[in-house]
């Protein structure tokens, strides 16, 4: 009932005078100076020293992130325009970052781990609302891939060879496909907010001409597509797009920091890039991987669309008649094949909100927290692999960790060319057709899981089934109120999601004695292989870790 609301809004006094007097947007470049090879550095000394009050959990980095893609065949013609929706990126702009480390005041608070956008990408399906998702996803390019829409070809396909999940207008035949979703919403939602075009010949979605210029487009930091109008064969399209990153979805250590002055922070981020070459047939039309190159990192951020009828790559493939396509990723530039146009801004920014406190309020937040307890989350990875079908593993990942949290499991396919299904050796996650890390393996299943702490079993009985690994652990995990409260939920990841494509298993650690969470423990994963194929299981065990601040300086405490 509503009357004891409306009565506490009739009897609640005025709000009192807001705390902050100002409030300024503080923008630092990169310590990189424009030039990129693998890493991004910022250093915090412009804030630190500006004497107010830093916001770190709204902080957010822009990397101007460049995609190009060349054919060695005409397919300029009109009808066959290589569009906008043709590439774009795997499920989130973080998918950029391989890793992390941040100092803070010359003390190491966030170690450098890798696959950190693994982990990053399985925080936000499990903790994010559809409200989130709608609010926040166009600003940092996340978009879940449709959980029913993968299809899988140990050859060339019209979707790709390998694992695929590119499918962005449902084209004829799709018949059991047809009846659960025939198209990826996810990639498309994501195409669209990557595609805009520029290309003379076709301005915009549907020819809207209102911005039809790279001066246009770089004035206000759009994403937006465009050609070198270069010889027929050979021409080169560029994707430029700026990627918003929230630090507080690369590491818990931003969220949980409260406003604090002082606070000098290197932080160190290295990227993922990454070059292919495709083959394509004109009839059928059918793609192939030609070639898979990690030019830094460890994971492709690139993902083609589909060429099956009615698909963006459809005309492109055809009108190829046979020939070959290259796409290469960058920060600010890439290589093979070049870029081309200068993006919107060319170095990356990192940008901090900071805040005066009205006299008053500043006195009572010294006086009653002049020092603060931070805790937070930080990652331990560990991975291992090659277990055969049906086989069974038992893998220690670390033999001691201080106050262990959880541990998630994420399996993917060991990267032969005869277990992927790619045509060359290369991980699933490295392929310009699966969408993954922005999921697992679909069908990626584990029978008989146990995680051991200390030596003791988390699970009274191994994890046999597939609606008690969900509704024991996957369910709850992360969830406002464990997932118990009727009517306020938050989390992406459904039973029908998490068994078809977002196959992570996880296991809550905490429950212990407090005296205890500073003895390190052991852990230990179990677990049988219940797929045909060999697989690749990467792990993070999620740990807390504590630091005492002072507010005012933002020295750390001993």
């Amino acid at each position: 009932m509503g009357d004891e609301y409306l009565y506490k809004e009739t009897v609640n006094p005025v709000s009192e005078e807001s705390p902050m007097t100002d409030k300024n947007m503080y923008m630092i470049l990169d310590q990189n100076g424009g030039s990129y090879n693998g890493q991004i550095l910022f250093d915090t000394s412009i804030v630190s020293n500006s004497g107010q009050w830093c916001d770190w959990s709204s902080a957010y980095i822009q990397v101007p992130f460049v995609c190009t893609f060349q054919s060695s065949t005409d397919v300029s013609a009109a009808a066959a325009y290589v569009q906008g929706l043709a590439m774009g990126l795997k499920n989130g702009y973080y998918q950029i970052v391989d890793s992390i480390q941040v100092d803070y005041n010359n003390t190491n608070v966030v170690q450098l781990q890798p696959f950190t956008n693994f982990y990053v990408n399985y925080k936000l399906m499990s903790t994010m609302s559809a409200d989130d998702l709608k609010k926040w996803g166009p600003s940092i390019g996340f978009s879940p891939d449709t959980a029913t829409t993968s299809s899988f070809a140990n050859a060339a396909n019209a979707n790709g060879d390998g694992h695929s999940n590119n499918v962005v207008n449902p084209a004829a035949g799709l018949t059991y496909a047809s009846q659960i979703g025939a198209r990826n919403e996810g990639l498309l939602n994501r195409l669209q907010l990557t595609g805009y075009q520029l290309n003379t010949r076709n301005t915009g979605y549907g020819g809207v001409p209102q911005i039809n210029s790279t001066a246009l487009a770089n004035q206000i930091g759009k994403n937006y597509q465009v050609d070198n109008n270069g010889a027929a064969a050979g021409r080169i399209w560029q994707w430029n797009i700026l990627c918003t990153i929230r630090l507080k979805d690369l590491s818990d250590w931003f969220d949980k920091l409260p406003l604090v002055k002082g606070a000098f922070m290197r932080i160190t981020i290295n990227y993922n890039s990454a070059r292919a070459t495709v083959t394509s047939v004109a009839a059928g039309p059918t793609m192939v991987t030609a070639s898979l190159t990690q030019l830094t990192g460890r994971t492709n951020p690139l993902i083609l669309s589909s060429s099956l009828a009615n698909n963006p790559l459809n005309g492109t493939v055809a009108n190829g008649a046979g020939g070959t396509f290259s796409v290469s990723c960058g920060v600010a530039a890439c290589t093979t094949p070049n870029s081309f146009q200068t993006p919107q801004i060319s170095q990356c920014r990192l940008y901090v909100p900071a805040f005066s406190l009205n006299p008053l309020a500043e006195s009572q937040l010294i006086s009653l927290k002049p020092e603060r307890e931070v805790r937070y989350y930080d990652l331990y990875n560990y991975n291992f692999g090659a277990i055969p079908a049906g086989n069974a593993f038992n893998q220690i990942l670390t033999n001691g960790i201080v106050n262990p949290k959880y541990v998630v499991v994420m399996p993917f396919l060991t990267g032969t060319a005869a277990n992927t299904g790619l045509a060359v050796a290369g991980n699933v996650y490295q392929s310009v057709f699966d969408p993954a890390p922005g999921c697992t393996t679909p069908l990626a299943a584990i029978t008989q899981f146990q995680v051991q702490v200390g030596g003791m079993n988390m699970f009274q009985q191994n994890v046999q089934y597939d609606f008690s690994a969900f509704l024991d652990e996957v369910a709850g995990l992360n969830a406002i109120n464990g997932g118990i409260s009727t009517g306020l939920t938050n989390g992406l990841i459904g039973h029908l999601e998490w068994d078809n494509l977002y196959r992570y298993y996880v296991c809550d650690v905490s429950r212990r004695s407090s005296s205890e969470d500073n003895v390190p423990k052991s852990i230990v994963v179990q677990g049988i292989n219940n797929t045909s194929r060999v697989m690749d299981y990467i792990c993070f065990v999620v740990f807390e870790r504590k630091v005492n601040i002072n507010m005012v300086t933002g020295a750390i405490i001993p």
